[in-house]
């Protein structure tokens, strides 16, 4: 019995043996299989070689300048593109790269100096420098699907433009370096990493760049030298970036309070930081109130972000009518005022009336001793003037067009105009403070006044009389006709010219003649308007 079983452990022990040496062989025939390169294949076009059933190919000699690779060469799947495939090619212009492609080698495109567009059909792993030097190339095309670029994929290229599919995720080590003819790119929102200098020294890339919640780290010149580029906005608060990410550019920074953006801006001077969004703000604990003209806008509350200095404002509850007695403004002709403007010349046909404005402090001049007669009047300006002709009283409420300067010397006029419902916008948003006024908006605005300030606003003249009636707009009809009924304006000949723009001198004259005609006749010259 115990000889049987000694029998059996040596045929198994000679097996055994048998099968390591089988192993042995096999494996080295495989080794030595592998020693020597694939054989070289071409079918005319293609020269490519077979390395465990899938085709790689090595030369191209395409003579077309639209060149579609095959998805099979040799009966194998082409899956790979081969080092400097297309070194020797000058005839493609435009490659277009088969789904069948999975991998595309190590500087493939190298230094190309003829081929301008390549369009891949699938997602693919490059390797790096891929389009490395490549002076003719313009335009790639990526796949949907495809998740990463490779190193230095595009550095000192002569990329003009490129999509980046939705689906990337990793913008790798110096992709985009130097490359100085890619004026704009759009990071998707798909990306959570780029590279240490990424886009180092792009210096025509322009405009404004997003950074999704999913950026989680921006390296080391990124972007530095980015001369052109605009604005950032990175919207991850935590998103870890390089303190030298923006070096030598001049941007401004959307991002979080609180944020890494912040601290990145804080480090670099010449970044300005701004909250992204108005819930991103944190504003100061301190209010200002501002009630009066003299600060920063009537009847509005303050409230600066301690971040990025932008402001929120809301309009104060509306004013009650004040309980102190009416105002009054009182008038003087200025006959005898010198009023000091070197450009307003003895006996022109304004210099009464420049000397009754400036006498009444109703207007300042161009500079201390110019007037500019013939410069336009500005709406603004126009405003200011009436306010102050009606002695600058109170508003009861606050003009909220979008257009206007919270703090501009008219705003507190205008808020009087609107309160007293002399002045309309342009439209339901704009004031158009910097216009000029033009002839029938004038009167229109005198018209009102005229009727705030208690004046007869009965008398109207017959405009058929002028050739240019029709021109007069509907909303100034009424106006223009009491203004000529009552010598506040006159007309040139037989035209209105409702649309000219009125100037400094006529503005003089206008208040001039109002003045004379409604309280001019008392005792030496001097009326008072109520309010």
């Amino acid at each position: 019995m115990r000889r049987g079983l000694n029998k059996n452990i040596v045929r198994k022990r000679a097996l055994s043996v048998k099968l390591s040496a089988t192993v042995l062989l096999v494996s080295f025939l495989l080794a030595l299989a592998g020693a020597f390169p694939a054989a070289a294949l071409t079918d005319g076009v293609l020269d490519y070689i077979v390395q465990n059933g899938e085709a790689t190919v090595t030369a191209c000699r395409a003579e077309s300048e639209t060149y579609t690779l095959p998805e099979t060469v040799g009966g194998y799947p082409l899956t790979t593109l081969g080092t400097g495939f297309m070194q020797n090619n000058t005839q493609v212009r435009e490659l277009i790269v088969p789904a069948s492609v999975k991998r595309v080698k190590e500087q493939c495109f190298r230094d190309h100096r003829t081929l301008r567009e390549v369009r891949f059909l699938g997602p693919v792993t490059f390797e790096k420098q891929v389009f490395y030097l490549a002076k003719s190339i313009e335009e790639v095309y990526l796949a949907e699907g495809q998740t990463a670029l490779g190193d230095q994929m595009f550095r000192s290229s002569s990329l003009q433009r490129i999509t980046l599919p939705s689906t990337l995720e990793t913008i790798n080590y110096e992709a985009f370096r130097e490359t100085k003819q890619l004026t704009e790119i759009e990071i998707p929102a798909s990306v959570s990493y780029i590279g240490d200098g990424a886009f180092y020294s792009d210096t025509a890339l322009d405009g404004a760049l997003t950074f999704s919640e999913n950026v989680r780290y921006i390296g080391d010149n990124a972007f530095l030298n980015c001369v052109e580029l605009d604005a950032v906005t990175i919207l991850n608060a935590t998103c870890d970036i390089a303190p030298t990410a923006f070096s030598q550019c001049v941007l401004d920074v959307y991002g979080r309070s609180n944020s890494t953006a912040l601290a990145i801006c804080e480090y670099n001077p010449s970044l300005r930081f701004h909250c992204a969004t108005d819930d991103d703000h944190t504003y100061a604990d301190e209010w200002t109130v501002a009630l009066t003209p003299t600060t920063y806008r009537n009847g509005l509350e303050v409230c600066a972000c301690r971040y990025c200095g932008a402001t929120m404002t809301r309009i104060l509850p509306k004013l009650q009518p004040s309980e102190e007695p009416d105002h009054w403004l009182t008038l003087v002709g200025g006959e005898n005022v010198d009023h000091g403007f070197v450009d307003v010349p003895a006996g022109a046909w304004y210099e009464a009336d420049v000397r009754f404005v400036a006498a009444n402090g109703l207007f300042q001049g161009a500079t201390a001793t110019t007037f500019a007669p013939d410069d336009a009047m500005d709406r603004a300006m126009f405003v200011t003037v009436l306010w102050r002709m009606a002695g600058m009283p109170q508003a009861t409420e606050y003009a909220t067009f979008t257009d206007i300067e919270l703090d501009g010397y008219y705003t507190a006029a205008l808020d009087w105009a609107v309160s007293e419902g002399i002045i309309a916008g342009v439209s339901e948003t704009n004031f158009a403070p910097h216009d000029p006024a033009e002839r029938q908006q004038a009167c229109a605005m005198l018209y009102r006044f005229a009727s705030v300030i208690g004046v007869d606003t009965t008398a109207f003249a017959d405009l058929e009389t002028f050739a240019d009636a029709d021109v007069v707009a509907p909303y100034a009809q009424q106006p223009m006709a009491w203004a000529v009924a009552n010598d506040v304006i006159q007309g040139d000949g037989n035209q209105l010219k409702p649309v000219d723009h009125v100037t400094r001198a006529e503005m003089a004259a206008i208040l001039h003649r109002m003045w004379s005609t409604f309280f001019a006749g008392t005792s030496s010259n001097v009326s008072s308007f109520p309010m």
